[in-house]
C-alpha cells in the first residue's frame, strides 16, 4: 500500500488505513525506503505525502477531521479497558484509532495551523473530563492491564503532548501556541499526571523545544 492508494481509498478502509500506518510509522519500516522507491512521497523535510485523490477525503484531512469530532471519554475508555483482545469480534476503540493518528501526525505531510488547534481544542477536551473524573483514578483490573480505570485517557493526553511537540519542530508557530497554555501545561498536566510516562515524555519534548530554541 503506497500513499496514492491509500489517498484513493482512505474513505471505504478508514480504520485499516489508520492502524497500517502506524504499525509502519511505528516500527520504522519505511525509513529504510526513504532513498528508495518511496523517494517520491517525502517532502523536503521528510515528511510523508499523501496525494489528494479526485472526489476522495486525503488522509490528512480525514486524520483532522476524526480529531474534531466531539468524544465520550467515559464511554470510549470503559469500552477500552473492557476489551477482550481474544475474542474474535473484538472492536476498536475510538481511543485506539487516536492514539494511532497521533504517531502519523508530526511524520506527514499535514496543515500545520489547523492540526495544531485540532491538537489543542482535543488536549483540552481531555484535560477537563479528566479533572472532572478524579472519582474513576481507582485500580482497575483488565485482561491486559492492571492500572487506574483513567489510564489509558492519561497516556492519550501524553501522545497529544507528544504530538504537538513534533509538529513544533517543523514549524515554531506551533511552539508558540504551546507557549501560550504554558501555565495549564505546567500546572493543570504535569504536576498533576507527573507519574505517567507517557505525559512526562510530552512534556520533556515540549521543554525540550522551549529551552533549546
Amino acid at each position: 500500500m503506497n500513499s496514492r492508494y491509500t489517498s484513493a481509498h482512505f474513505d471505504t478502509s478508514t480504520q485499516e488505513t489508520i492502524l497500517f500506518w502506524s504499525e509502519i510509522i511505528s516500527t520504522d519500516v519505511i525509513g529504510s525506503n526513504n532513498a528508495g522507491s518511496l523517494a517520491s512521497s517525502f517532502t523536503a523535510k521528510g515528511l510523508l505525502r499523501f496525494p489528494s485523490a479526485k472526489g476522495q477525503t486525503s488522509l490528512p484531512q480525514g486524520l483532522m477531521n476524526i480529531m474534531n469530532q466531539s468524544f465520550d471519554w467515559e464511554k470510549e475508555r470503559n469500552a477500552l479497558n473492557a476489551t477482550d483482545m481474544d475474542a474474535d469480534d473484538c472492536n476498536i476503540s475510538a481511543i485506539t484509532i487516536l492514539a494511532s493518528i497521533l504517531h502519523l501526525v508530526p511524520v506527514i505531510e499535514i496543515p500545520l495551523d489547523k492540526v495544531s488547534q485540532i491538537l489543542i481544542s482535543l488536549l483540552g477536551s481531555l484535560k477537563d473530563f479528566l479533572k472532572k473524573d478524579t472519582a474513576n483514578n481507582v485500580l482497575v483490573d483488565a485482561p491486559y492491564v492492571l492500572a487506574h480505570k483513567n489510564f489509558v485517557l492519561e497516556c492519550l493526553l501524553g501522545l497529544i503532548l507528544e504530538a504537538l511537540a513534533g509538529i513544533a519542530e517543523h514549524d515554531s508557530n506551533v511552539l508558540t501556541q504551546m507557549k501560550n497554555i504554558h501555565e495549564e501545561l505546567i500546572n493543570d498536566i504535569l504536576l498533576v499526571y507527573s507519574t505517567n510516562e507517557v505525559v512526562l515524555s510530552g512534556i520533556y519534548r515540549y521543554l525540550d523545544l522551549l529551552y533549546s530554541g
